[in-house]
């Protein structure tokens, strides 16, 4: 009989899934016993013991599961249990991270995993830990037919994130792997790098064309930023998204003619609400300089480096319902931020609801570059901050205690008394579930603040969210 305190490998492991739907029946009628049922027992219990009981909770309340690499990286035999256990057919989402041993091996059992689910939502594949140094013919077959596998089930998001390719596949001598035509509601879309190098650049042009009518949701992570020109120009410029209202754009090297791919893409998508963009903090130049600027009449949010704000707002009847500006600015240019503010909340246009400043508020170059506009306003000349109307304003910090000193926190106080009209001010920090003591720097920073903002509502210290782009 088959103990399940056995350390050993169980031969019942090694048997195909087909065998646990037939049946077993023993002379006795009533006791009817099948294999499937035995099997859904024994894998539960050993799911458990690998996942621990936490997990299984969240697998049984929330239909989800997920096996985010520990210290010693990512567990290569998650996929090979979760395709035995037959008795997970219910699952809505799920959230993989394939290893580098076992790449195809695991893209093939997910598959299984996959075609079993009965109300697939959420597929997200996370291939960050695979490292692989370049798409082959076999990543390419099973990656194709994995995602489609899963839109086939009725997935609505799919995502497919951080990996990174390192060579050039040669061309095969095979047909390129189109993908099923099969037109599904995919709703919402993340994309790799992989997914738009040879060989699976067809698929992923494929996968883009399909569902254009229906994605809502388009996202390019990082991992695309050494995707060719060529590619760029057929994905931005030639594919039309009528129900796009999310778009991300990760692309860390941006080349001289993708800026115009970019602008031709944003000004062929006027139902975009939520606009992300991301292209580099350590420019000294703007290469949306020469450009036109899209009309977007729908967008009410933008996350944005400061000289993409700059230039998208300088235009003040484009972007006219916006409601939340998110400036991303780094330890350089500091012009680019005084413009971007001049723009986004000065007197050409009515200012947004809330604008949020992603910038190294703690160290010495933010003292500098606030106490230079504390010291134009002191001697009376033009500071680019003097006709900046703001009622709300956030800093999103890295960090979750307050790092300033005495002199560091009387500067930011005495910028932040620039801006008459500010009557509500956040610091936005990450969650931390540790105990830290924070009181008595918020106390310091608090009591500094109004002192020299007797006009203030509203300061506190609040939690970092995802803006609305956390699909």
């Amino acid at each position: 009989m088959l103990s399940l305190r056995s350390p050993s490998r169980s031969t019942w492991e090694d048997l195909p899934p087909e065998v646990f739907e037939h049946t077993l029946t023993y002379p006795d009628e009533a006791s009817l016993l099948t294999l499937a049922q035995l099997n859904r027992f024994f894998n539960y219990v050993a799911l458990e013991r690998f996942f621990g009981k936490a997990m299984m909770k969240t697998l049984r309340t929330e239909s989800k599961i997920s096996n985010p690499p520990d210290g010693g990286g990512v567990r290569d035999n998650v996929a090979e249990g979760l395709r035995l256990a037959l008795w997970l057919q219910n699952l809505e989402h799920i959230h993989y991270y394939v290893s580098k041993e076992t790449f195809i091996s695991e893209l093939k059992s997910l598959q299984k995993v996959v075609s079993r689910q009965q109300g697939l939502k959420t597929f997200h594949i996370d291939l960050k830990e695979a490292k692989i140094w370049y798409i082959s013919a076999d990543i390419e077959e099973n990656l194709a037919a994995l995602c489609d596998v899963a839109i086939e089930k009725g997935c609505d998001v799919l995502k497919l994130s951080r990996l990174e390719v390192f060579m050039r596949c040669p061309p095969k001598a095979t047909p390129a792997i189109e993908g099923s035509s099969t037109p599904r509601n995919l709703r919402s879309l993340r994309i790799c790098g992989a997914l738009l190098y040879v060989p699976i650049t067809i698929y992923g042009f494929n996968l883009l064309q399909k569902h254009s009518q229906t994605i809502r949701y388009l996202h390019f992570d990082p991992s695309t930023s050494f995707v060719g020109r060529d590619v760029w120009i057929h994905v931005l410029e030639f594919y039309l998204f009528p129900s796009l209202e999310t778009f991300q754009f990760e692309n860390l090297v941006v080349t001289q003619a993708l800026p115009k791919s970019l602008v031709r893409f944003l000004s062929h998508q006027p139902t975009i609400k939520k606009l992300r963009v991301s292209f580099g903090l350590c420019r000294r130049t703007n290469p949306f300089e020469s450009l036109e600027q899209p009309a977007l009449p729908n967008l009410s949010l933008v996350d944005a480096e400061s000289s993409f704000i700059a230039w998208l707002f300088r235009n003040p009847d484009v972007c006219p319902n916006v409601q939340k500006v998110i400036i991303n600015q780094g330890e350089a240019n500091g012009r680019f931020l005084d413009e971007a503010l001049q723009v986004v909340a000065g007197s050409t246009r009515s200012p947004p609801e809330s604008i949020v400043l992603r910038v190294c508020l703690y160290s010495p170059f933010w003292s500098a570059w606030m106490m230079r506009h504390i010291e134009d306003e002191f001697e009376d000349e033009e500071s680019g901050l003097r006709d900046v109307r703001i009622v709300r304003l956030s800093f999103r910090v890295d960090s979750t205690t307050v790092e300033m000193d005495a002199e560091a926190m009387q500067c930011f106080a005495r910028w932040i008394a620039l801006f008459p009209t500010l009557r509500h001010l956040e610091i936005q920090r990450p969650s931390d579930n540790d105990v830290v003591d924070v009181a008595s720097g918020e106390r310091k920073l608090y009591d500094v603040v109004f002192r020299h903002c007797p006009n203030l509502e509203s300061f506190s210290f609040v939690p970092w969210d995802d803006d609305g782009f956390g699909e």
